[in-house]
């Protein structure tokens, strides 16, 4: 998964529906699993708040390194992203650690 088709511009703001394309979901999908609200991703000035982009930015980050550790498309990446317990973070998944990490 390339960061430079996932985002407008110089990798300034990470487009939603370019993201929900490469992984073949929805954006209110994606937003749910950030723990968005649906508007967060719909809404250009939404979208382009520090909140949802940092929440993007991590959530690309770690499809990266699980799709490049695997060797697994992003669409597997996704899915461990959503599902795969991670013993070092109290038997979190990526998805509840990212999202509580936060505070959120």
């Amino acid at each position: 998964m390339q960061l430079q088709e996932l985002a407008d511009g110089d990798l300034q703001v990470f487009s939603p529906a370019r993201l929900a394309g490469v992984l073949r979901t929805t954006k209110a999908e994606i937003a749910g699993t950030l723990g968005l609200s649906r508007d967060a991703l719909s809404r250009a000035s939404r979208v382009q708040a520090r909140k949802t982009q940092t929440r993007l930015r991590e959530m690309v980050e770690i499809l990266r390194r699980v799709e490049a550790y695997t060797g697994s498309s992003p669409l597997v990446a996704y899915a461990c992203f959503r599902s795969e317990v991670l013993p070092g973070f109290r038997r979190q998944d990526a998805r509840s650690a990212c999202t509580r990490r936060q505070g959120r």
